[in-house]
């Protein structure tokens, strides 16, 4: 059984290689050469070879056996018979009248004279009258419409783009002219010339580029805003604080009275004000008054440094919150 599948697939290979052999095309050169191809044409006067779909060959006319090549297998035509017609003599009016009827009022009759007139043949009998149509001319309209010449097309004109201002050239620019105030500036402090220092800081203000300044101006203000508000609700915090220790809401507006009022309600001796002012001991004597203070609301430790780093938050919450003052 194996051996008779194999013989078979031989076969069927075998068959299948003829196939392709028998069924491929060939094209005769004049020097006895033979190529197979899938096909061949003539374009002009070259003969186009398509050995497969990769290669595709051109050879001159004289080198191809065109016979071999292209045999005549057509066939030629047969001599078509003709009949001849015995065309009947149309007479002139008729030939006229139709033409009138058929043209336009202003175009002129002319058709009668230049359509010719076939003579009865002498051998043939005479036929019937045949009704001869002339196809009526196309109408030329009386006022032809010239179009107008088109208007010269005028190039565009492209603006120049406008220059950016973070270009390479204008960064170095301002480097330059920073550098230039920050010598100023140097050589004014040196000097000390007053005229000199003004001259400097006008030269710093026109370094930096309006964008920037603008941009800056705006910085400022949301942040002076941003201060502001939180100042604002820090005084408020304050007056409520100083309401529930039992002291006038007001005293903690006035400056350096309301710190004196701080160290009474936060348990401390009224003398420490005055350390609030030496740089160093006045950053420690603060943080353990705000320490006091939370305890004397009964807070923590936590709750003091908050008062103490983050007033803007801990003081309305003091103020706002649940906390009872307990001196």
């Amino acid at each position: 059984m194996g051996a008779l599948s194999r013989n078979l697939v031989l076969v069927l290979l075998a068959w299948l290689m003829l196939a392709g052999v028998c069924l491929g095309k060939q094209v005769y050169l004049k020097d006895g050469s033979i190529i197979d191809c899938e096909s061949f044409w003539r374009r002009g006067n070259q003969v186009i070879v398509k050995v497969n779909r990769d290669v595709v060959l051109d050879f001159e006319r004289n080198e191809v056996d065109l016979k071999r090549t292209f045999p005549e297998t057509r066939k030629k035509p047969k001599p078509i018979k003709r009949k001849k017609i015995a065309h009947a003599a149309v007479p002139p009016s008729a030939v006229n009248q139709a033409a009138e009827s058929a043209a336009p009022p202003a175009a002129p009759v002319a058709a009668a004279a230049q359509t010719p007139v076939a003579a009865p043949a002498p051998a043939m009998k005479q036929a019937q009258p045949v009704a001869v149509t002339v196809p009526a001319p196309n109408p030329v309209p009386a006022t032809a419409t010239v179009p107008a010449p088109a208007s010269p097309v005028q190039p565009e004109t492209t603006q120049p783009a406008p220059a950016d201002p973070a270009s390479p050239t204008d960064k170095a620019e301002q480097e330059r002219k920073m550098k230039e105030a920050a010598e100023m500036m140097a050589e004014a402090i040196k000097k000390q010339d007053p005229e000199l220092l003004k001259k400097a800081v006008e030269a710093q203000k026109n370094a930096v580029p309006p964008e920037q300044r603008a941009q800056s101006r705006g910085l400022s203000i949301k942040i002076l805003l941003f201060l502001l508000v939180f100042t604002l609700l820090i005084v408020i915090s304050m007056w409520v604080v100083y309401v529930k220790t039992g002291q006038p809401g007001w005293h903690s507006i006035i400056p350096i009275y309301n710190m004196y009022v701080l160290m009474e309600i936060s348990g401390k001796p009224w003398w420490w004000m005055f350390l609030l002012f030496i740089p160093v001991v006045g950053f420690i004597i603060y943080l353990l008054a705000m320490l006091s203070l939370a305890q004397r609301f009964g807070r923590g430790v936590v709750y003091g440094l908050g008062l103490f780093f983050l007033p803007m938050f801990f003081f309305p919450m003091l103020a706002f919150g649940g906390a009872q003052y307990e001196g």
